[in-house]
């Protein structure tokens, strides 16, 4: 992911894609892969089971993939 303050028309930067995902969705996938936190804290801050963070994060990460692959495919134009 592009993550500089100039905008780039060919990566997706990570602002564009927390705008693309859902804030849950955002939230999990922010605490587990850029702030650290594992499962069984992120159960316990958004009050669910850890099972479901699992799934949450299943689902995240499959849709930030689509959304990046998109962008891939679309060589970096605006989407969504």
């Amino acid at each position: 992911l592009h993550t500089s303050t100039a905008h780039s028309h060919s990566k997706l930067d990570l602002y564009q894609l927390k705008q693309m995902l859902s804030q849950r969705d955002w939230l999990v996938l922010e605490g587990k892969y850029i702030l650290g936190y594992s499962q069984e804290e992120l159960s316990e801050m958004i009050g669910v089971s850890s099972d479901s963070i699992r799934m949450i994060l299943h689902r995240a990460r499959n849709h930030a993939r689509d959304i990046l692959l998109r962008d891939t495919v679309n060589g970096g134009e605006q989407i969504g």
